[in-house]
């Protein structure tokens, strides 16, 4: 039964931690701000772009995780493992598609032409 949690609870669950936390993040976006994404997201590719890159990089990230975590043999091994090395890799693109998202919102902001000071901020507040 040990051998059973520590093979393969212990990481299921350590793998689950980051999914249950984007699950989180993405419930405590207020509703306002989701409904004006939702309906952004229709018509901007940039936006599909970052959302399927992202998910493709999160769940490598989360199969890199699983793999990491899997002990091997009788007794840990305490070399370091090359799939850690992997998913700090993947881990390094998150920052990153949240910066284009951020430089892609503020050029559809002052992309516009006719809008007043306050409209600039009402629209560049979602890229920030």
């Amino acid at each position: 039964m040990r051998r059973f949690l520590i093979h393969h609870v212990l990481p299921l669950v350590l793998c689950l931690v980051p999914v249950a936390a984007a699950g989180l993040v993405a419930a405590s976006i207020p509703i306002d701000a989701r409904a004006y994404y939702i309906e952004r997201v229709k018509t901007s590719a940039i936006d599909w772009l970052i959302l399927a890159f992202g998910s493709a990089l999160f769940l490598t990230q989360i199969a890199l995780v699983w793999k990491a975590l899997q002990w091997r043999g009788d007794d840990f091994d305490e070399r370091p493992d090359s799939w850690l090395t992997h998913l700090a890799q993947a881990a390094e693109w998150f920052p990153l598609l949240g910066l284009l998202g951020t430089v892609a919102a503020i050029m559809q902001t002052f992309n516009s032409t006719d809008f007043r000071p306050q409209e600039i901020i009402k629209r560049y507040a979602p890229a920030i």
